[in-house]
């Protein structure tokens, strides 16, 4: 996201088309999850702080799915 904040600050594309290439750009976890979120993010600076938060819940999912399970005795 710090990419494309960066990126988008030096073209000069009306809102349709930045939140347009940023959500093409997001990756399929990320997107899929976007799907789930009501009320949809107003603003450009709302749906970046949702996606980063998504994305953060996404990689700690991910992780946890790659633990070693507990044994029991």
């Amino acid at each position: 996201m710090q990419k494309f904040q960066g990126y988008v600050s030096e073209v000069t594309w009306d809102d349709a088309s930045k939140w347009s290439s940023l959500r093409r750009g997001l990756y399929y976890e990320l997107r899929k999850a976007l799907i789930y979120v009501r009320p949809q993010p107003a603003t450009m600076a709302e749906f970046i702080e949702v996606c980063n938060d998504l994305d953060t819940q996404t990689h700690q999912l991910r992780n946890e799915g790659h633990r070693q399970p507990q044994q029991h005795q």
